[in-house]
């Protein structure tokens, strides 16, 4: 320290000594920011993480009260004792229940004709409409609530046509709608079927079917 002392001069080690002392407080005050800075990410991030998990917990809420993005649609069954009459089951597609719901079958040829007749090409309704000649005919089955393992069945509806028919289904829940259309084509004796569901709100297509058979075109499209 003596030979320290005449090389240097004490207020040079003093300097030097302050130099490290200033050093090692800057990296320990450093050390210091990092670690808060490092307890803030964590700790935002545990924040986020509660923030997602809670509005996860409302959705799931809101969807087992809503129905969430569940849908329904029919799917045709043979008629137990009658060749001119179908059952229909109702195939729910999602994980919450669907709640106030709604079935509207409409012989779609019928519907085609009516509004051919009563609108023509302007799209203007024509003297003499009505909505209730527009609904005569048509099949409204009001299904109320279906749980997630409840099935539900509509057996007995009559075939406008026992070889070939179409028919539009509009089914209506508290979480909104969709649109079926369903045809059956006999052929070669055997009933054949093609059907597509989409969701009203942006006709988004949800299920496509056609049995092995049914008339489509070359680019698949099915021939109503």
């Amino acid at each position: 320290m003596a030979k320290l002392l005449e090389l240097f001069g004490l207020p040079a080690i003093v300097l030097a000594l302050g130099g490290v002392l200033s050093i090692c407080g800057a990296l320990l005050a450093a050390r210091q920011q990092v670690k808060a800075a490092e307890q803030r990410t964590q700790y935002e991030r545990e924040l986020k993480e509660k923030a997602e998990e809670n509005a996860k917990l409302s959705r799931e809420i809101a969807a087992s009260v809503t129905g969430g993005d569940t849908f329904a649609y029919l799917l045709p069954a043979p008629h137990l004792s009658s060749k001119n009459q179908v059952t229909f089951l109702l195939n729910r597609d999602g994980d919450y229940p669907l709640y106030d719901v709604e079935i509207r079958i409409t012989d779609q040829e019928k519907v085609d004709e009516f509004v051919k007749r009563h609108f023509g090409e302007t799209g203007l309704a024509k003297p003499g409409f009505s909505l209730k000649q527009f609904y005569a005919g048509q099949t409204i089955l009001r299904v109320g609530n279906i749980g997630i393992n409840q099935g539900w069945a509509y057996d007995g509806y009559p075939m406008p046509n026992p070889d070939h028919f179409n028919l539009g289904i509009f089914i209506q829940a508290r979480n909104g709608s969709v649109s079926q259309r369903l045809a059956m084509r006999r052929i070669n004796g055997q009933m054949k079927w093609a059907s597509i569901v989409r969701r009203d709100n942006d006709n988004k297509l949800l299920v496509r079917m056609v049995d092995p058979g049914f008339p489509v075109d070359e680019s698949g499209n099915i021939q109503w």
